[in-house]
């Protein structure tokens, strides 16, 4: 019994030597591990990459390098999901980065994030500041940006005549959806004169450019003969093919422009045979990166059935998403759908909202679905005043059947005072704008 008693106070005290021992061995290794990560922090050592990703790793440490292209391509993995799950509020706190060093595509997507309120809230004006800076850095992409805000007039006073000069800054840098946006403007003679020759040697700059849809433009130009221009069936079918292989290599890369595009040659048959199903296909994708009208020709594709079993549920999904891109007619669409009870319950006051939204963004449809809720009453409170207003700003919006309606208010003297002098020079701007049955309309 004292032998075992021994051998446990021996055992205890050899316990206690080897616990100092491990205990003093600790504390050098971390003092030694401390002084290790001070002297990397002083030689400013890296953080270690969280993804699994070997070419993204490679932008993560280029960018903690203040490299601003790697923190502007990290960004845009985060954004569209490249190699990653997509997180948005990474992709914004690399491209604040990105921008921060000086990259003007890091500005231009931060810009882009604001301007359509992709995981942030919108803000115009701090688009418009981003997309300053970016052009101001020698950022084709940028200075485009730049000119769609003044061409819609969004965070700042519209001016066509800006938007067309900040086009020129892009083509000049070698964007070519600048280049194609003054072709635009020529074609449609806004804020410029209408020319054909210089709507010609746009585009055909853009599409040099390797810009898709200024090739399809082509391909429909000498199709259709516009403005004068000598059709041309054998050219235009050669632009509709290089549209469709340029458009194809973007839409991979995840340009909505290039989706789009492909959408749009397939829905309209250009240079291809029309498949609805193909379309779809592009626009649903062109759609999930927000473009708008993407949105709009889904929406539609399953209000018509095109391509797709008709579903009005899927017809206000994709119209209400359109809509808050700021498409208009996919708003017109939506009120149509929300005041007939198409696709879910009938509601008046949300098809006031989303006419109301079309209107504000100058769609004549809009303005006059707004004016004839006035008018009936139909699920709103009756307001003919209201509706005299909205069908005013319809008809100022070129539209002949609100000139008409406006007309026949005022001759019966309803919401206002009756005066037919009045009622028909209305009917005349009805006549004028196409309305032919208010041609020989005249107040009694």
């Amino acid at each position: 019994m004292r032998k075992f008693s021994q051998i446990m106070k021996l055992c205890t005290w050899g316990c206690m030597f080897t616990a100092l021992v491990c205990f003093a061995s600790a504390n050098t290794a971390s003092a030694a591990s401390t002084k290790k990560s001070k002297r990397a922090k002083k030689k400013g050592t890296l953080t270690p990459c969280p993804e699994w990703n070997r070419s993204l790793c490679k932008d993560w440490y280029a960018c903690q390098r203040k490299d601003g292209a790697s923190c502007a391509r990290l960004g845009r993995s985060y954004e569209r999901g490249f190699g990653v799950k997509p997180d948005l509020y990474k992709a914004r706190r690399f491209y604040r980065r990105a921008c921060r060093y000086n990259s003007g595509q890091g500005c231009t997507d931060l810009s882009v994030m604001y301007y359509y309120g992709r995981g942030v809230a919108k803000d115009y004006a701090l688009a418009h500041s981003l997309a300053k800076k970016a052009c101001k850095l020698g950022y084709g992409r940028g200075c485009n940006s730049l000119g769609a805000l003044y061409y819609y007039g969004w965070g700042v006073p519209k001016s066509i005549e800006k938007a067309n000069e900040m086009a020129h800054v892009a083509c000049k840098l070698g964007y070519g959806k600048g280049c194609r946006n003054i072709g635009w403007l020529h074609e449609k003679g806004l804020g410029v004169a209408q020319d054909t020759g210089k709507m010609k040697t746009y585009y055909e700059r853009a599409c040099k450019l390797k810009y898709g849809r200024a090739c399809a433009d082509l391909g429909r130009v000498y199709e259709t003969g516009v403005a004068g221009l000598q059709k041309d069936p054998k050219l235009s079918k050669s632009f509709y093919k290089k549209a469709q292989a340029l458009s194809e290599k973007a839409c991979q890369r995840g340009s909505m422009y290039g989706c789009y595009t492909m959408g749009y040659i397939y829905l309209r048959g250009r240079g291809v045979k029309p498949d609805a199903h193909k379309a779809n296909a592009f626009f649903r994708k062109s759609c999930g990166l927000e473009h708008g009208l993407s949105c709009y020709y889904l929406g539609e594709s399953y209000v018509l059935g095109r391509g797709e079993i008709r579903d009005y549920i899927q017809a206000r999904r994709y119209h209400r998403k359109a809509c808050k891109l700021k498409s208009p007619r996919s708003c017109v669409r939506l009120g149509q759908l929300l005041e007939a009870g198409k696709g879910g319950r009938q509601n008046a006051n949300a098809a006031q909202i989303a006419y109301q939204r079309a209107c504000s963004l100058k769609h004549a449809a809009g303005c006059s679905g707004l004016a004839r809720l006035f008018a009936t009453g139909n699920g709103v409170k009756q307001d003919v005043s209201d509706a005299r207003y909205f069908y005013q700003l319809a008809c100022s919006l070129k539209q002949a059947s609100a000139c008409r309606e406006y007309g026949l208010l005022i001759e019966a003297g309803k919401g206002g005072a009756k005066d037919c002098k009045l009622a028909d020079s209305y009917y005349q701007k009805a006549c004028k704008a196409g309305h032919k049955a208010s041609c020989l309309w005249k107040c009694r």
